[in-house]
């Protein structure tokens, strides 16, 4: 014949609906947790997208002189930490060692420091201006021989490096090391 069976030790194997419950609420608030985490995450991205700068320069030559000029294209506030200029390839420290280099006397110019200052979102800022007179020419037909590097974070402290012929790149840090840096 069939044993009896203990009816005790079969209620203690299933679950009772209280515990049933409390494991059901400790799942949702694990999900509710990671799902918090995650919106996190994407606000954040949000907020960083929010106040993205975009810097990026040029020289502009026509009738009204010759200048330097950086553009923040984005929608936050570029904080430039430092600017390389180099002719041919070695490094510059001042407006007027970039003139003896491209071997031009230029008697007159406007310099704005720029390393260091906050450009706003969609403006522009001229880091050099030189006024119509004799020589400017020989300055614009000698910029392939120029190159700017320029590296600036946004107020997030996220770091890109741009330079006239590259597109910006993303960096951990605006370290320039041991290069010369220009002064202006």
């Amino acid at each position: 014949m069939s044993e009896p069976v203990n009816q005790s030790a079969a209620k203690k194997s299933k679950l009772s609906p209280e515990m049933i419950t409390a494991i059901s609420a400790v799942f949702i608030g694990l999900c509710a947790i990671g799902i918090s985490l995650y919106e996190t995450s994407l606000i954040r991205q949000a907020q960083k997208g929010s106040v993205w700068p975009a810097l990026g320069g040029g020289y502009s030559y026509n009738q009204d002189g010759f200048s330097y000029l950086l553009e923040n294209a984005g929608v936050g506030p570029a904080i430039i930490e430092y600017i390389i200029l180099t002719v041919d390839g070695e490094p510059i420290e001042t407006w007027d060692q970039y003139f003896d280099k491209l071997e031009v006397d230029i008697n007159n110019y406007l310099v704005t420091q720029a390393s260091g200052r906050i450009v706003s979102p969609q403006s522009k800022l001229d880091i050099l201006y030189i006024p119509p007179q004799r020589n400017i020419d020989h300055i614009a037909q000698e910029q392939a021989r120029v190159d700017v590097e320029i590296c600036y974070c946004s107020v997030y402290e996220d770091c890109w490096i741009v330079t006239m012929n590259e597109r910006a790149k993303e960096v951990s840090s605006c370290d320039a090391n041991d290069r010369l840096q220009f002064i202006q």
